[in-house]
């Protein structure tokens, strides 16, 4: 009994205010590590959303929805028109595919009698004939290219009946002049035969004209080595029917 009357003494005396400070100190420790984890949480779901409200937007703005990945642009309902426009949807694929894909097309679409074939690209490049002789038809303008006018000037000096016959044909005789004559029609132009020079005259057909009399020269790749380039050379066909090649 005295043992225990001891025991009681020292519980008495301890101090349970410590114990109880450890403990709530662990509380607050906890709380604050969940509070953290949640916010954590909340910082990567908000990065997300913005993330994947920034690819809608893109989607959208290209004409793509994003939910079907379906084209809503005026060009695709247009092409995707002309090809249901071609179909023949009374058929059944499996029995006759051919006919269910372009049984329309070939129905409304006979052969001209000038052409062996007629197809669909012919149909487009037919129009894209049109589009490119309505452009290079149209006068020309200050916004126009050097190229653009130089390619307008060209096709719309061969509807001129005047420069054809007259200012052409001058210009065909000067570059003949420059290039030494012709003795084939000495009344056009007389060959001086001192003053002409075989290489010049070649050197300039091939580089001035892009033709290849006698026989072309290139540069391209090694076979044998892609990083290597090569000088390359075969006979014209003007020179020779059977084109031979020959590479060094």
């Amino acid at each position: 009994m005295a043992h225990d009357d001891g025991m009681e003494e020292q519980l008495q005396g301890f101090d349970y205010s410590t114990k109880v400070r450890v403990i709530k100190g662990v509380k607050d420790r906890s709380l604050i590590g969940l509070l953290g984890v949640l916010v954590l949480l909340l910082l990567i779901g908000l990065i997300v959303a913005v993330v994947v409200l920034r690819r809608n937007n893109a989607t959208n703005n290209s004409g793509i929805n994003g939910n079907s990945s379906v084209c809503t642009k005026s060009h695709c309902y247009t092409t995707s028109a002309e090809i249901l426009s071609t179909m023949n949807l009374s058929v059944n694929p499996c029995n006759d595919f051919f006919e269910y894909a372009c049984g329309t097309w070939l129905a409304n679409h006979d052969i001209p009698d000038d052409r062996s074939r007629y197809m669909t690209f012919t149909v487009v490049s037919e129009r894209n004939e049109k589009i490119l002789r309505k452009a290079l038809s149209a006068p020309m303008t200050s916004q126009n290219g050097a190229g653009e006018r130089k390619a307008m000037g060209y096709y719309q000096s061969c509807f001129n009946d005047v420069y054809t016959e007259k200012a052409s044909r001058l210009e065909l005789i000067r570059r003949i002049g420059m290039l030494g004559g012709w003795s084939v029609v000495p009344s056009i132009m007389i060959v001086n035969l001192d003053n002409w020079d075989y290489n010049t005259v070649l050197s300039n057909i091939a580089s001035g004209y892009d033709i290849n009399p006698l026989f072309r020269i290139w540069v391209s790749s090694d076979l044998k080595d892609a990083k290597t380039t090569i000088i390359e050379m075969n006979f014209s066909i003007l020179a020779d029917g059977n084109v031979g090649d020959e590479t060094g």
